[in-house]
């Protein structure tokens, strides 16, 4: 079983391989002619559509004059002939489907599984610094993540009785908490939608 390669960043070039013919025997041994794009079959999210052309696609074979190696190349950047077809939170199957053989049997088999941005962690991703209300109870990781950054970065005041987070511009409050002090503990409730 073919593994999974990983989850790719959106116009991302993979590389497969290099990879090995498989054989009869433990030997590796070149296939009848050496591989071209044409035997490559790309498929997404389980459909049996294939990608169109061969467009972004770079077979070396062998790779480095090595017999029975290759490798392939996969631009996502190249949607040429394929419009629509490399986008994001999709799931790509990528076959080796030819009647050239190898050790004069046919060869059909998966080269690899990968995703674009399906499973992607979006930390390079710019976000907005929350506006005018309080922290939602369930967020996204990207939200919570910039709730911190807003605490950290942006004017805090508090009077004794309210702790004010401001926005960018220091002018006006974005959030506020209740704040006790009973009996030596200092309290702050939660944050709420300002002013």
């Amino acid at each position: 079983m073919t593994s999974y390669i990983g989850d790719f960043a959106e116009d991302a070039v993979i590389q497969i391989g290099p990879f090995t013919t498989p054989s009869s025997g433990d030997s590796i041994v070149a296939p009848s002619a050496a591989f071209t794009t044409a035997d490559i079959v790309i498929y997404k999210d389980g459909s049996a559509t294939q990608k169109l052309t061969a467009n972004g696609l770079t077979m070396t074979s062998p790779f480095d004059a090595t017999t029975g190696v290759h490798l392939l190349t996969v631009d996502t950047g190249n949607d040429t002939g394929d419009a629509g077809f490399w986008v994001t939170g999709s799931d790509i199957t990528v076959m080796l489907v030819t009647a050239k053989t190898v050790g004069g049997n046919a060869i059909t088999y998966v080269l690899a599984h990968f995703s674009i941005q399906n499973r992607y962690e979006v930390l390079d991703t710019v976000i907005a610094l929350p506006g005018q209300s309080a922290p939602p109870l369930t967020a996204t990781l990207a939200v919570m993540i910039s709730w911190l950054f807003k605490w950290l970065r942006n004017k805090k005041t508090s009077n004794g009785s309210q702790l004010s987070l401001f926005n960018d511009a220091g002018t006006v409050v974005d959030s506020k908490a209740i704040v006790n002090d009973a009996g030596g503990t200092y309290t702050i409730e939660e944050l709420e939608s300002g002013p």
